[in-house]
């Protein structure tokens, strides 16, 4: 088998504050992983979510599940991610070099109508992985000859 060029990359650790941002700006979009455990196994369900004022996550469950009411008390990790963009350019140019990962871990409540989650961010963690320009560019598909 052949091994896998992949090209080399940076991490870089995002603090707490800085982690948060990227969520509050809506940085990252409004799409995470919400993850928990199930008889013992790891379970990881795609979300819907947003940030409030008070910095409480809101996460919406599927409608008729009874997640809502399963997760309420459990401790719970939201991750969000982008790999399309870097979170931190201020025009809309996508950016094929970066991507940006948060985890939020916390203890979920169910919202009073039961449609959803409220994760109050006990632990929030973030990482910014970047790509050297030169073997993106490399990796990147051949197109079409020019007409």
């Amino acid at each position: 088998m052949d091994p896998i060029d992949l090209p080399e990359s940076t991490q870089t650790t995002l603090s707490a504050d800085e982690s948060l941002r990227l969520l509050a700006r809506g940085s990252l979009g409004s799409l995470g992983r919400i993850v928990y455990t199930r008889h013992a196994l790891p379970v990881v369900l795609p979300v819907s979510f947003a940030l409030d004022f008070s910095g409480t996550l809101i996460v919406s469950t599927p409608g008729g599940s009874s997640l809502a009411a399963d997760l309420d008390g459990a401790v719970v990790a939201l991750q969000v991610d982008s790999a399309d963009q870097d979170a931190d350019r201020k025009d809309s140019e996508p950016d094929p070099l970066g991507a940006v990962s948060v985890m939020v871990h916390g203890t979920a409540r169910a919202t009073k109508d039961g449609t959803g989650l409220r994760l109050v961010p006990e632990l929030i963690s973030g990482l910014r992985l970047e790509w050297a320009a030169e073997q993106a560019q490399q990796a990147e598909p051949t197109g079409s000859a020019d007409k």
